[in-house]
């Protein structure tokens, strides 16, 4: 079964004004890339997020440290006080498993709060994104989020543009602070794919592969 709720599929948020394709990675940055392809495209009847893309558009990425996804991925629940969540730490939230796919799927049913469901997208692993990328794609780090983006719309004149943080975590603490050698230990055999692939450690990260490199590795694994 899919990390992924059965009735989402992979989106992306797409801006036909730019003729640009962002690929939807939950908790990457994709809300305010959203925002700014809304605002872009005001006098196009199409939507901004689909389920397919144009194959002739620029196609662009966003990659995270999973060990700090997952963190931001936790204090969303928190922010939106799901009685679930609310009275859970950040460690008793990885010990207890609670975003291994067979946890969720058994508890799905009680993690409706005001007919709010948990969306599995912000714990599936990037891997579940990344294996449908066209060859053309480009691929940026969203630990320069600000200024790979800004280079991006530079590209369009667009490097004046204001960049929103609608939906910035407001949580202080840096995540590295937050974390036990246990809980380093079960991230990183839960997202062991996303860790080695996208050549990130607890806290430093290296070169970004390259796109065939990237489908070579997903090839293989589908193999």
């Amino acid at each position: 079964m899919s990390y992924l709720r059965q009735t989402k599929k992979i989106q992306y948020h797409i801006c036909d004004k730019l003729k640009l394709c962002a690929l939807c990675i939950w908790k990457n940055g994709t809300i305010t890339i959203h925002i700014i392809f809304k605002n872009l495209q005001h006098e196009y009847k199409e939507n901004i997020t689909r389920t397919t893309f144009p194959n002739n558009y620029r196609f662009i990425i966003f990659v995270r440290n999973p060990y700090s996804r997952i963190y931001s991925a936790y204090y969303d629940l928190k922010r939106r006080n799901l009685d679930l969540f609310k009275n859970i730490t950040f460690k008793e939230f990885i010990c207890k498993d609670y975003i291994s796919k067979s946890f969720r799927y058994r508890q799905v049913k009680k993690m409706i709060y005001k007919n709010f469901l948990i969306d599995d997208g912000e714990f599936a692993p990037q891997k579940t994104f990344l294996k449908h990328i066209p060859d053309h794609a480009e691929l940026y780090r969203f630990e320069e989020y600000e200024s790979n983006l800004r280079k991006i719309l530079s590209d369009y004149n667009l490097e004046n543009i204001k960049i929103p943080h609608e939906n910035k975590n407001y949580y202080k603490k840096n995540y590295k602070d937050s974390y036990t050698n246990l809980t380093k230990t079960i991230i990183k055999n839960q997202y062991k794919w996303d860790i080695k692939n996208l050549n990130y450690t607890f806290d430093s990260y290296g070169e970004l592969p390259t796109i065939k490199e990237l489908k070579n590795t997903l090839l293989k694994d589908i193999k």
